[in-house]
């Protein structure tokens, strides 16, 4: 936990993230956390000059007409990119139909269609992160912050069940806010009762 650490690296998440070791090469092991994409959205805010909420809701979530949505934030107030974003059921959709028409959006381009099609193809070997432990669709792999699925086709994958499933083959997106921590229970259910009429 972070109170284990020193207060500097409480205070300052990027100290935090740069005094962590690293225990692997980049690419030998799968492990899912907080710190790397904390890290890339700092210098997304250098880069850009706002946070990366803002520039987000500026360039992308305005323009599709999506509410600017509450996210956590670091004790800097920096945009914490890895969890903690609360978005409307139906501006998740929105975002859903964007990758699902390869980075398009009601005939304006906010995506390369090949970012679409990298970010959300597997780029490495993932393993069960649930609490539960029962997550099977959680070893179909990883793309770049897309999780793969077993029934084809890819998601965003929030806490306690906060899905954005994306179904080219079906042309289809399928958004979720659920509570539950056996995520799995969810995902079949999705499997078993929704896609399977989708066919």
């Amino acid at each position: 936990p972070l109170s284990d650490y020193p207060e500097a690296a409480r205070k300052d998440w990027l100290v935090h993230a740069f005094s962590c070791p690293m225990e692997y090469e980049p690419g030998e092991h799968f492990s899912y956390g907080n710190l790397a994409p904390y890290v890339a959205g700092r210098m997304v805010e250098k880069a850009v000059g706002m946070t990366v909420c803002d520039y987000l809701y500026e360039k992308l979530w305005k323009p599709m007409h999506v509410k600017k949505p509450m996210w956590g934030t670091d004790p800097q107030g920096h945009t914490f990119p890895a969890s903690d974003l609360y978005m409307d059921i139906a501006d998740m959709i929105l975002l859903g139909q964007l990758y699902l028409h390869g980075g398009e959006y009601q005939g304006t381009r906010y995506l390369s269609s090949e970012w679409v099609e990298t970010a959300t193809r597997k780029q490495v070997d993932s393993s069960v992160i649930s609490p539960a432990g029962s997550a099977s669709d959680e070893t179909c792999g990883y793309g770049y912050y897309f999780w793969l699925n077993r029934c084809g086709g890819y998601r965003c994958y929030g806490r306690e069940g906060q899905f954005l499933i994306v179904l080219p083959d079906r042309n289809a997106v399928i958004a979720i806010q659920a509570m539950h921590s056996d995520v799995q229970a969810v995902l079949d259910l999705v499997w078993e009762h929704i896609v399977g009429q989708l066919e």
